[in-house]
């Protein structure tokens, strides 16, 4: 789970104070609006809007308000829960999702995504009502464009969810809307991925119709075993995602040496090569600018008999930004 940067107790809400005592405070700059009805300090307002340092936080940040100010029975759902749950998100969201018995309301909220009756069984996260695991998944599966879906599906399998417990819980759904999406997610979906960036470049992979690939191979080398991204033993092709924050000073802490990363970076790709035979296809997130330029490249480390069976899929559209 993450770390809860901000609590009930820094929240002031607008029903257990005197409308004049609020309109005073914002005015004197003691109180910032968090969202209707609830109130922050103006620093904390200030880091939660600060995209470059906690813009996430805000998500979470306003699933607490919400959760202080309903007094009917709810839980919070789809990429609210999924960021709650720790999974990896493709985007951040913009909208807090919530479910409840019934979708009436008294007042239209911009920041809150309603949807209509509570799952069980319910968890619960750093106090907060959550949809479990499962439901969480198949909620965003339905709802979210493919490649999210993807990011989603392997984060969520590599923290526990199981297969047949998917596959169960989108079948006892009383709805089709977006089963066949989410059945497409899923039959590509592996726990593999360690990051948003491996899901993508395999999402690009399955797109352009290439054969499923085998996550996180193992290696042994004679500087011991190492792990391959992608791999198609059979073709002996190899491709890595390079994520270059990795390679940037402190990208992971204060003391993290991007030089020393880089280092030991080659030395892991030459220890590799020396094993394999077969030299790396290199994939970075500059790459989903032009993806048919990417597409090109991977089907070209393929022989033809695999080139001539490829075509993109129309249900696996391709992005062409990062994060969009």
């Amino acid at each position: 789970m993450l770390d809860c940067m901000i609590t009930v107790q820094d929240l002031v809400l607008a029903r257990d104070q005197n409308r004049d005592y609020l309109r005073r405070e914002v005015k004197r700059n003691q109180l910032a609006k968090l969202r209707r009805g609830a109130y922050v300090s103006p620093a904390m307002q200030q880091r939660l809007d600060d995209r470059s340092i906690a813009f996430d936080d805000r998500i979470r940040a306003l699933a607490i308000a919400i959760h202080a100010q309903l007094r009917a029975p709810h839980a919070f759902s789809h990429e609210t829960a999924a960021y709650l749950w720790g999974l990896r998100l493709w985007r951040t969201p913009t909208h807090v999702h919530l479910r409840q018995e019934s979708g009436a309301s008294s007042h239209h909220a911009p920041d809150v995504r309603r949807h209509v009756g509570l799952l069980e069984p319910l968890v619960s996260i750093d106090g907060l009502p959550v949809t479990d695991l499962i439901e969480t998944t198949i909620d965003c599966l339905t709802t979210l464009p493919p490649l999210d879906g993807l990011v989603l599906a392997d984060s969520a399998l590599a923290a526990g969810g199981q297969m047949p417990d998917l596959l169960r819980c989108l079948t006892g759904r009383a709805s089709s809307r977006g089963q066949a999406r989410a059945r497409t997610v899923l039959a590509i979906a592996d726990p593999g991925a360690e990051s948003v960036g491996e899901s993508w470049l395999r999402y690009v992979c399955a797109a352009t119709g290439l054969p499923r690939p085998i996550t996180q191979l193992r290696v042994n080398t004679h500087l011991g075993p190492y792990y391959l991204d992608l791999v198609w033993p059979e073709y002996r092709v190899w491709i890595e995602f390079d994520g270059a924050v990795k390679y940037q000073d402190e990208a992971f802490g204060q003391n993290y040496s991007g030089k020393s990363a880089l280092i030991s970076e080659k030395r892991r790709e030459d220890a590799l090569v020396e094993a394999l035979q077969v030299q790396p296809l290199r994939v970075m997130a500059n790459d989903i600018r032009n993806p048919s330029q990417l597409a090109s490249r991977l089907l070209a480390r393929f022989p033809l008999s695999i080139r001539r069976t490829c075509h993109q899929r129309l249900d696996l559209p391709l992005p062409t930004r990062w994060g969009g």
